[in-house]
């Protein structure tokens, strides 16, 4: 398993920061801090997250945490085959099945959020994979503890799922096209490496069928009324953010998705055809193909 390593990103709007283990070291470290006009210093909205594949009741989790008394839970880091910071954060996890795992994480220039990916890297059956995510929506020096005033509800609308955790604390917007299960819990004694604790809230868990070729996706971003122009459309829910002017590379197509031979064939067939009326024209018109003059006979 390669070293742990810190990666952190950064926009005007917003920040996400972490490590490749997704054990949080600071209190600084959340994967959306968000800068909102008028106010003098961001707000940490969602702090972390855990996600997972199962297959066949098995299950392979590509997060871990850490609680006190330095206790990590759950503790898969071998699965971690590798972790790159650029182009973007990106991660490869060996899961079941043999089956292999890309999770990716951006930011996009000029908005308050942040995109994650998974892609199942082999054409097998039966994968399905969860995400749930940790919010807050304190200070950035601050530390959050359970409370009763935090706002547990969580507002579907369309493929908009929206929390609102405090008076005075910009909303949590998710868009995914995995389905979301409201299960609202309360994660106790996540632990820095200061030996500080904190409390978060997860309001519930996204799921969706992970296949080969169709990503998982899912979208968090902060703001009153935030939208994801150009991104989120109602009968296409997440389209991948753009890394500045670089577009994320589409998934290589996999042997199922190969043109048919029957495809190819009529491809031929129409140009044969329309080869013909083209020399039938010209014969029309007295041109045509060239032929030998024949000999007089003497």
């Amino acid at each position: 398993m390669p070293t742990e390593t810190s990666w952190s990103l950064s926009t005007t709007h917003a920040t996400s920061s972490g490590s490749a283990s997704g054990i949080r070291h600071s209190r600084t470290q959340a994967l959306l801090s968000a800068s909102i006009p008028g106010a003098p210093r961001p707000f940490v909205l969602v702090n972390g997250f855990e996600a997972w594949v199962d297959l066949d009741g098995r299950r392979a989790h590509l997060s871990a945490q850490r609680y006190a008394p330095d206790i990590v839970n759950p503790d898969e880091r071998s699965r971690l085959l590798a972790f790159a910071t650029a182009p973007w954060p990106r991660w490869r996890f060996a899961v079941e099945g043999g089956a292999h795992v890309a999770q990716e994480l951006q930011l996009v220039r000029g908005r308050a959020l942040v995109a994650l990916r998974w892609s199942l890297e082999e054409d097998l059956p039966g994968f399905t994979l969860g995400f749930r995510p940790f919010i807050s929506g304190r200070d950035p020096e601050s530390l959050h503890h359970d409370n009763e005033a935090l706002r547990e509800a969580s507002e579907k609308r369309g493929w908009k799922v929206t929390w609102r955790p405090y008076d005075g604390v910009p909303e949590i917007n998710a868009y995914s096209n995995a389905a979301f299960e409201a299960d609202p819990h309360w994660y106790h004694n996540f632990q820095f490496d200061d030996g500080s604790t904190e409390d978060l809230f997860s309001p519930g868990v996204f799921r969706s069928p992970l296949r080969y070729g169709s990503p998982v996706e899912v979208i968090l971003s902060a703001g009153w009324e935030e939208v994801v122009s150009g991104m989120i459309l109602p009968e296409q829910p997440v389209l991948w953010a753009e890394a500045g002017k670089a577009k994320v590379a589409a998934p290589k197509k996999g042997p199922r998705r190969a043109a048919p031979a029957k495809k190819a064939g009529k491809a031929k067939a129409a140009q044969k055809k329309a080869t013909k009326a083209v020399k039938s024209r010209a014969e029309h018109r007295g041109g045509g193909p060239r032929r030998g003059k024949k000999k007089k006979k003497r």
